[in-house]
């Protein structure tokens, strides 16, 4: 594991604070308690940061569908990270052809001077490990701290062609949007998009 010492020395801080322990549900009941946990942590982190979060119709619902209707805890694979009665840390992903897919994970930031986020992926890791798991997925991003466990990267690509006059300007608008988000006057523009998209939710509701 990577930064073993740092990581050594903020279980033991984490387990001043009261015991700590790592926790994987083992039946459709516990899945559904600890995403209800992971959906409400995700949801404060979305609103810290400003972007789309469960506002966007159906992404909410496709996650209880499937804890729901795959199996648990083979398929569907939710688990926690707390200290005394606490959840600090929590992640939904799932199990597929001796692959685990880290996929919505979240922590909560009233602990996050114990990195509780990197102490749970490494649990994670060594419950995949335990297990003979082929390898442990981190999923789409390239975000700074994958880099840190990974030794693989898998490039996606995407091909998109329009074979209709209305296909081609639907392209075309994707594109000019593809650029526009790529300059720095999206960046400041936005979080405002979601702030107008959660007030008009506010006010239908």
């Amino acid at each position: 594991m990577p930064h073993r010492k740092s990581r050594t020395r903020l279980k033991r801080l984490l387990s001043q604070q009261g015991p700590v322990a790592f926790e994987v549900a083992g039946s459709v009941a516990e899945a559904e308690a600890f995403l209800q946990q992971v959906l409400a942590g995700k949801s404060r982190q979305f609103a810290r940061t400003r972007v789309p979060g469960f506002e966007v119709p159906g992404k909410r619902a496709f996650y209880l569908a499937a804890t729901r209707r795959l199996a648990c805890p083979e398929t569907v694979h939710v688990s926690a990270l707390s200290v005394g009665d606490t959840i600090i840390a929590c992640h939904w992903g799932l199990v597929l052809g001796g692959r685990f897919y880290l996929i919505l994970t979240t922590y909560d930031a009233d602990w996050k001077r114990f990195s509780p986020g990197a102490l749970h992926h490494e649990a994670l890791i060594r419950w995949c490990h335990a297990r003979g798991m082929a390898a442990f997925d981190f999923s789409v991003g390239d975000e700074a701290y994958k880099d840190t466990y990974c030794d693989t990267r898998i490039p996606l690509h995407r091909i998109e062609m329009g074979l209709s006059r209305r296909g081609r300007i639907h392209l075309a608008v994707e594109r000019g949007m593809a650029w526009l988000r790529s300059t720095s006057i999206w960046e400041l523009l936005r979080p405002l998009k979601w702030v107008v998209v959660r007030a008009v939710g506010r006010h239908q509701g």
